[in-house]
């Protein structure tokens, strides 16, 4: 990540260009890992709502699955590294920043998001080597286990990793799920050549 602190400095995920965000034409709010982490927040969904115009739903056993709304325009589903997703349940462990984009996202590949759309970019290979256990506990008995690998290969010069693995399970979910049990594995390789 190249993110400073709580200063989302690019939109390289969100725009699929790197440029800075004062330079990018749509209104792009960054919230980083450090602002993730130090929530200690357990949703993506409740991660946006750091950003103004960003309303959010649990969802409930009547409502149904969680929703948000951006400008007043309702969304049910997430882009995903600037790709269409089918679901905001993504794992909170496996984000790295999220992207709250107003206004047209048509260039994300096909119909706009109306009003705008929530991007959750996942954790990306690192050269800086990461170790790290987590344990998060919350209401409806909630309680997961996560763990996150990085850094790089030995003797393969360029190439960086991460391992992400996560499980979870609860009494109700958000949505009106009994008893849900969920796990991660998110395994991501990078080469960086010298030539």
């Amino acid at each position: 990540s190249r993110d400073v602190g709580f200063t989302a400095v690019d939109t390289q995920s969100s725009a699929r260009i790197d440029i800075p965000l004062k330079e990018d034409p749509r209104s792009v709010v960054g919230v980083t890992e450090a602002v993730i982490r130090t929530q200690a927040q357990t949703s993506a969904l409740d991660v946006a709502r750091n950003v103004s115009n960003v309303r959010t739903s649990a969802g409930s056993e009547e409502l149904g699955a969680p929703r948000y709304l951006i400008r007043g325009f309702p969304q049910d589903s997430f882009l995903l590294n600037g790709l269409p997703s089918g679901s905001t349940r993504i794992p909170i462990t496996d984000i790295e920043r999220i992207d709250v984009i107003k206004g047209p996202t048509t260039e994300f590949g096909g119909p706009s998001f109306r009003g705008g759309a929530i991007n959750a970019i996942t954790k990306a290979p690192t050269a800086t080597p990461i170790q790290r256990a987590e344990v998060f506990y919350g209401s409806r008995f909630f309680r997961t286990l996560a763990f996150d690998f990085g850094g790089p290969v030995q003797d393969l010069e360029g190439v960086t990793y991460r391992l992400n693995v996560s499980g979870n399970t609860a009494n109700y979910a958000l949505g009106g799920t009994r008893s849900p049990h969920e796990a991660l594995i998110s395994p991501v390789v990078a080469w960086q050549g010298v030539d």
